[in-house]
């Protein structure tokens, strides 16, 4: 296939082929994303019936062939930011997520992605 071409061609032509395969491999095995709300159905959030407080949230990823891998919560000032990372699907994965959440007194909003949806806010008089 590449006998009637010069040197250079040939290792240009391997990089170029070196380069495909790589990037190819990363899109379907190595990029992670975050899921955003808008890409959420069936979305629930449980709550503390004595205090309105957030207990969970679940839901399932509406990305197509993507999962729900790792989700992780951060307190930003008086906002609790929760980042659901999805990937392409793996064998045995599954676009569902459930997570525990736990409110600190401090926080006052409850956001999702990137974005930061809003979820929850406190309310100023609690019933």
């Amino acid at each position: 296939m590449l006998q009637g071409l010069s040197n250079v061609t040939r290792i240009v032509t391997g990089c170029l082929i070196l380069a495909f395969i790589c990037t190819g491999s990363y899109m379907a095995f190595g990029r992670s994303e975050i899921l955003e709300f808008d890409n959420v159905s069936l979305f629930k959030i449980e709550m503390d019936p004595a205090t309105h407080i957030p207990t969970s949230i679940a839901g399932l990823c509406g990305r197509s062939a993507y999962s729900v891998y790792e989700i992780l919560s951060e307190k930003e000032d008086r906002e609790l930011v929760v980042k659901a990372k999805i990937h392409i699907a793996r064998g045995g994965e599954s676009g569902r997520f459930f997570y525990k959440l736990v409110i600190p007194d401090d926080v006052d909003e409850l956001v999702f992605g990137d974005k930061k949806h809003v979820l929850w806010k406190r309310s100023a008089n609690p019933h």
